[in-house]
């Protein structure tokens, strides 16, 4: 008897586990647009490029070419 309900929960708390509380299975990636307003896709293209330059990358390329 105990053992069966041990089974039971174990049971039970790997099936919460598996769902993110609504059944979605996602990776709450939504979180992130209702934090901000935008998609998390939008989100780190901003975030690249606010603080990884394209032009700040090509002179670390280009650094790195003169090294060669």
């Amino acid at each position: 008897m105990i053992d069966q309900r041990v089974n039971a929960a174990l049971a039970a708390r790997d099936a919460l586990r598996s769902t993110n509380g609504d059944d979605s299975h996602n990776s709450r990636t939504d979180r992130y647009e209702a934090a901000y307003g935008m998609s998390w896709k939008t989100f780190m293209k901003m975030m690249t490029e606010k603080y990884c330059p394209r032009n700040e990358i090509r002179k670390l390329e280009m650094k790195l070419w003169d090294l060669k």
